[in-house]
């Protein structure tokens, strides 16, 4: 639990079925996100400020879970940052807004290799211009999203072996 407003998070060998739970930022995001975590939930309810993850949140083995950013979005990346994030489990949104990119020209990539589920909050690109993309490379996963989705600009990829069931509109 990384509860400080601040900080770094501690360099660790992050165990299969392990946690890091980010629920302290306010205004800026911890250090030592550069590392690959088991599984990664952010839950900042007092973040007043938009918080850029940049570069640094890269690899997540088992799932990444958004549960609250306050009042602000958390950008995954920045104008002048490209990310090409991979998660090895699901992608689960419970609350929050997550933008993919304020940039024009960079491309946020998103590779999930379990189930999309968004039950709340909002999943939006976050560039006026820029495209970004959702790759899904696990076979027999779902696609629920029942929260704000901002298609605008947003592709998706179905990799082969990988398949994918729409469960709504």
């Amino acid at each position: 639990n990384h509860s400080m407003v601040a900080g770094t998070i501690a360099t660790a060998t992050w165990n299969s079925g392990s946690y890091c739970i980010v629920k302290g930022a306010t205004t800026a995001a911890p250090g030592g996100l550069g590392q690959s975590f088991s599984n990664f939930i952010w839950n900042c309810n007092s973040e007043s400020a938009t918080i850029p993850l940049g570069a640094g949140l890269t690899t997540v083995n088992g799932n990444l879970t958004i549960t609250n950013t306050g009042s602000t979005p958390q950008i995954l990346s920045l104008a002048s940052t490209a990310l090409n994030m991979t998660v090895g489990g699901d992608y689960i949104q419970t609350g929050g807004i997550v933008s993919m990119n304020i940039g024009a020209s960079s491309v946020t990539t998103l590779n999930i290799a379990g189930s999309f589920n968004q039950s709340a909050g909002t999943l939006q690109n976050g560039s006026s211009t820029g495209i970004q993309v959702i790759t899904f490379t696990g076979a027999g996963k779902t696609y629920i999203q029942t929260g704000t989705l901002t298609n605008t600009n947003i592709n998706y990829n179905i990799n082969s072996p990988a398949s994918l069931t729409l469960n709504n509109n």
